[in-house]
């Protein structure tokens, strides 16, 4: 009997499922141009006095389906065109072809209201959605091979140049530059600069990915010093509009076409027109919330492949990055012949000012990108791929006039030209020469005598708890005179307490550079205070702003002799060794170090000492990092770390040699890495290292503490010096920047610009 009553039960829901089914209307069809036969995607199509209905896709199909009997006819509607009514016949399922027109008449307007909201994709977001579905097969990393050749000028602009600032006495002995002025088309002054031009060939390998490119020609008005030619490259950031995540002054934006992007942006079609000979659709995009790390603008779609044509977009005013008061991106793309598209322009404006006000004087940064002799699909030899990923030819900074003439892309306007003759006149002029100098002397901290300068004057003077009041003379050779070639410095300094004359006595040459990969040798032989770790030639613990802002007496130096060579060679763009060989003597002394453990070092005698002699090879891997220059050329560092950055030192300490008192090895690696995100930026980084073998504790590992008043995120500030030494240990550290996530969310901050 219940068998009986489950067969009836489903057999009564198959009949009335049977039934209902029976009785829907299904209608597809295809909605065209009467005149032109071509389909009508983004058409609305609906039930004639109802709210059910749709939009065409892109190639105008559509399905409409509704069990309301009473509804028998269907209207087609597009902007532009006279609506079209046709009837259908209720409960059945059919396929229909409808015609539009052109409109004739004048445009009424029509008010649609409804009592009901349907879930449905627009047709802004069917066209984004169709975008993201085949994005992989549009843009540089949808070929295995590619050559282009790359052509770039970027312009340096002061904007927005006030009357008030011409008429600055600074400034007469300057009055021909402002010759030079211009305006844009809305109507803002602005004066030129700077110009900076660059021709290069640029390959492509997919699998396994890399980028070879080989500068051919580079000129960077006023400019000798080529570092600062990568770094004004490097200012402007690489803006994929397929990518996900697009990262910014440090921060990772989403992209408009982002698989996640319906979270972040709103998007709206816009218009629709033929373009170069192609049917497009103009899609605009907007953020969300106020303060989201997006952009907004619009993008031309193709309508038969659903690739970008051209994209103009924004960062608007709510986001907050230092000192950037607006920058908008244009870029322009072209259909290859296996269907594919490809960027051939790019136009990058960036607005920097203190007070992030357009309306106050900024300074302008215009960079124009051009592609062109395009070669995709084309196999290249493994070999060209090896060595750096950038490549400088032997003539690229030394190109003529005839050959920048022929090789440009574009001829370079008026105002343009007159850049490269208005800043040679500037470097002329006795005014230029003087402010320059005292810029220098306020930067380096010395005073240049031609070819020898005498400094450091931050480092003439301060005290510490052992040496009392220190004074401190320094001389060196002019790094600018010798540039590539040597540096030889030197100080003598004395402390009225300690009683002791220290010196310090220094050279560095620079080898032979390929590619401008650092090349190096040197050394150095002091007799002076210094920290535990003993890493840096160059004394720190006597800059009188240590000695202000200092909240605890340092009474805590090692009274060190040391000499010291090393060769260093960088071997491709980002991969460095460094072999060093270190022997030193370190002394006891009152109150600071004592030999017996027994003995307080409050107690110490003054009179013992121990040697170490040691070899150190240390390797830097900061694949992608770009590098400038410091102290005059003769020291590095790092601008990003957006690539992870690895560090390897292995120490071993020999007994005997040289009057070493101890064996022993040490090894130590760092990791550090920067990860932009949607939601801001992650720092971390990890360090582990383990010292083999018995020696004195100011040979071992002693992490940095804190003695100023000032927080220090490279030390633990709430450790003091000393503190902690140890033979073995494992760091980590992370801090993350949510780059407004948080607070932009909050009403008033954005207002009273906290920050």
């Amino acid at each position: 009997m219940h068998t009986n009553k489950n067969l009836l039960l489903t057999t009564f829901i198959l009949l009335v499922s049977t039934l209902t089914w029976a009785q829907q209307t299904i209608v597809t069809g295809l909605i065209k141009d009467k005149d032109t036969g071509e389909e009508m995607g983004f058409a609305d199509i609906y039930f004639t006095d109802s709210y059910i209905g749709t939009t065409a896709e892109f190639d105008g199909t559509f399905t409409l389906e509704t069990d309301d009997m009473s509804l028998t006819s269907v209207t087609a509607a597009f902007l532009g065109y006279d609506s079209k009514t046709v009837t259908i016949n209720p409960g059945q399922e059919q396929n229909i072809i409808i015609e539009l027109s052109a409109e004739t008449s004048e445009l009424v307007e029509v008010v649609v209201e409804r009592t009901r909201k349907v879930k449905k994709d627009t047709a802004a977001i069917a066209l984004y959605r169709r975008v993201v579905r085949n994005k992989d097969k549009f843009g540089a990393s949808a070929y295995d091979f590619y050559y282009y050749e790359d052509y770039s000028k970027t312009e340096f602009d002061l904007f927005n140049v006030k009357d008030k600032f011409m008429d600055r006495k600074i400034l007469k002995p300057f009055d021909f530059v402002f010759e030079n002025l211009d305006t844009t088309d809305g109507g803002e002054v602005y004066l030129p600069v700077l110009l900076k031009e660059k021709i290069s060939d640029v390959y492509y390998r997919k699998k396994p990915k890399k980028t070879k490119t080989i500068v051919k020609a580079d000129q960077f008005s006023g400019i000798d010093n080529v570092e600062l030619f990568g770094f004004a490259d490097y200012s402007f950031p690489e803006i994929d509009i397929y990518r996900n995540t697009i990262e910014l002054g440090g921060k990772g934006f989403t992209s408009p076409f982002s698989r996640t992007a319906l979270i972040t942006y709103k998007f709206f079609l816009a218009d629709s027109m033929n373009i170069d000979g192609r049917y497009c659709y103009k899609l605009d995009f907007t953020p969300r919330r106020k303060g989201d790390l997006a952009f907004t603008g619009h993008a031309w779609i193709d309508k038969e492949t659903a690739a970008i044509k051209s994209t103009d977009i924004y960062v608007l005013d709510q986001i907050n990055i230092n000192f950037l008061s607006g920058m908008s991106v244009k870029q322009d793309y072209m259909p290859m012949d296996d269907g594919k598209w490809f960027k051939d322009y790019e136009q990058m404006e960036v607005m920097m000012n203190i007070t992030e006000n357009k309306k106050k004087q900024a300074v302008r940064v215009l960079k124009t990108t051009m592609m062109r002799d395009f070669e995709v699909g084309k196999k290249y030899d493994d070999t060209l791929f090896k060595g750096d990923a950038e490549e400088v030819a032997d003539k690229a900074y030394k190109r003529t006039e005839d050959y920048w003439k022929k090789s440009r892309h574009v001829e370079l306007t008026e105002t343009e030209e007159n850049i490269y003759t208005t800043v040679k006149k500037v470097k002329e002029t006795r005014a230029y020469k003087a402010y320059e100098y005292f810029g220098r002397t306020v930067s380096t901290g010395f005073l240049n005598a031609g070819p020898i300068e005498f400094g450091r004057f931050f480092q003439f003077f301060s005290w510490n708890a052992i040496e009392g009041r220190r004074y401190r003379m320094g001389i060196r050779t002019n790094p600018r005179q010798y540039r590539d070639k040597f540096l030889i410095e030197g100080y003598v300094a004395y402390g009225e307490k300690d009683q002791l004359w220290k010196y310090h006595l220094g050279a560095n040459f620079h080898l032979k550079r390929e590619n401008n990969k650092w090349h190096m040798i040197g050394g150095h032989y002091r007799y002076d205070w210094s920290d535990y770790n003993f890493k840096n030639p160059y004394m720190t613990h006597d800059h009188i702003l240590g000695s202000l802002l200092r909240s605890r007496p340092l009474d805590n130096l090692f009274l060190i002799r040391e000499g010291y060579l090393f060769y260093e060679k960088e071997w491709i763009k980002g991969l460095s060794n460094k072999l060093s060989a270190k022997h030193k003597t370190i002394y006891e002394w009152p109150e600071t170090f004592s030999l017996d453990p027994t003995i307080p070092d409050s107690v110490a005698t003054g009179t013992g000492s121990f040697n170490a002699m040691e070899f150190n090879l240390h390797t830097r891997w900061g694949m992608g990092q770009l590098m400038v220059s410091r102290n005059g050329g003769f020291g590095r560092e790092a601008l990003d770390i957006s690539a992870p950055v690895l560090d390897v030192n292995y120490t071993v300490g020999v007994k005997g040699l040289l009057g070493g008192d101890y064996a022993y090895h040490q090894i130590s690696a760092s990791l550090n890495h920067k990860i932009a995100s949607q939601i801001g930026r992650t720092y971390y980084d990890i360090g582990v290292g383990k010292t083999f073998g018995s020696i004195p504790y100011p040979l071992l590992t002693v992490h940095k503490g804190n003695r100023s008043f000032l927080y220090n995120k490279h030390v633990y500030n709430m450790m003091d010096d000393l503190e902690y030494v140890n033979d073995a240990y494992l760091t980590f550290g992370v801090r993350h920047h949510f780059d407004g996530f948080i607070f932009n969310t909050i009403p008033g901050v954005k207002k009273l610009k906290l920050r």
